[in-house]
């Protein structure tokens, strides 16, 4: 990861988001693309009629959602901090790193679940959900088709859970 750390020092943090998510581009793309033509019930191309809206959706989501996110991580993060009595602080600090960390991975699934059915069940939420639906061929890279308010309120749900 030297060379991130060279482009953090050289590079406006814009630059370095955009090598960084073309990375994970590639990373995915290496994984996936191998996997989807070994294991494809429909065999498709792999540059299909809407993968560069798809590709759009990667970047602008991985750029978007980011910047959208801190303030309100932080608003939340401030106040659950005023809210919740100090002794759950402490005793979730003595826990071990394994147990702290199975019980954030619980609380963000459990808020992840619910913040993505209140995106098929409140009408409000599923207009930006049902993007998500509107792809005319299913690879590994719908998965980012997705509005940003969609993406920044479901990652909320999940994250709200493990903010301390």
């Amino acid at each position: 990861m030297g060379l991130l750390r060279e482009l953090q020092q050289d590079f406006p943090p814009l630059v370095v988001d955009i090598v960084r998510l073309s990375i994970w581009l590639l990373l995915l793309m290496v994984i996936f693309v191998p996997l989807e033509r070994l294991f494809a019930i429909t065999p498709q191309r792999i540059f299909r009629k809407a993968w560069l809206t798809d590709l759009g959706y990667f970047f602008l989501n991985g750029l978007l959602t980011k910047a959208a996110l801190v303030f309100p991580m932080a608003a939340i993060a401030w106040a659950l901090h005023r809210v919740v009595p100090n002794a759950i602080h402490l005793t979730l600090a003595g826990l071990p790193l394994w147990a702290r960390l199975a019980l954030a991975l619980v609380a963000g699934e459990i808020g992840f679940y619910w913040g993505h059915r209140w995106t098929h069940e409140i009408p409000f939420l599923w207009r930006f959900h049902s993007i998500h639906y509107s792809a005319p061929e299913v690879d590994w890279l719908v998965n980012n088709r997705a509005h940003p308010i969609d993406i920044v309120f479901v990652r909320l749900c999940g994250f709200v859970p493990c903010t301390r």
